[in-house]
């Protein structure tokens, strides 16, 4: 009887310690399609284009949000409207990034938004991340800011044609 009790008492410690264990670091490192985003309440957004590039300690990201089609220019010599209305339409950042767990740290060198950008190396944007299948990546920014409370889930493209590429 005791045996059973302390075998017991063994497996409910190392089931304890299992659990409390943190989360194994994820490997970002790849090239990622946006293939989907879930806004805060839960709506899903048409997904336009977006891509995440990680090397083994950098990122770079560049995506439109929202749900319109960025426009073309409306001749072969754009306006100044033109241009700046183009300028408005897409994010873009490049920076260090680090991985604890499930949780994604971004701090931006250069973007695409002076005021991110001026925040070096204070200003950060923190996201928790869940790689599925190995090709499937969610990521979901954390915070009150801009994105806050998104969900974009993107796809790993080495190797494969991206939407807009025919085979």
């Amino acid at each position: 009887m005791r045996r059973i009790v302390s075998v017991l008492a063994i497996l409910t410690v190392v089931s304890a310690a299992w659990r409390a264990a943190p989360a194994q670091d994820v490997d970002l490192q790849g090239a990622w399609l946006v293939t989907n985003i879930t806004d805060a309440e839960g709506n899903e957004i048409e997904a336009q284009p977006g891509l995440y590039l990680f090397t083994e300690t950098h990122y770079s990201i560049m995506f439109v949000p929202g749900t319109d089609e960025r426009a073309q220019y409306a001749g072969t010599e754009p306006t100044d409207d033109d241009r700046v209305s183009a300028y408005g339409t897409f994010i873009a950042n490049s920076g260090r990034y680090d991985v604890a767990g499930d949780q994604l740290t971004l701090r931006a060198y250069v973007s695409k938004d002076p005021n991110y950008m001026a925040g070096f190396p204070d200003d950060l944007v923190t996201a928790t991340v869940h790689i599925a299948g190995g090709n499937t990546l969610h990521l979901t920014y954390t915070g009150d800011g801009f994105l806050g409370g998104t969900m974009f889930t993107l796809r790993r493209v080495e190797g494969t044609p991206v939407p807009w590429e025919s085979d």
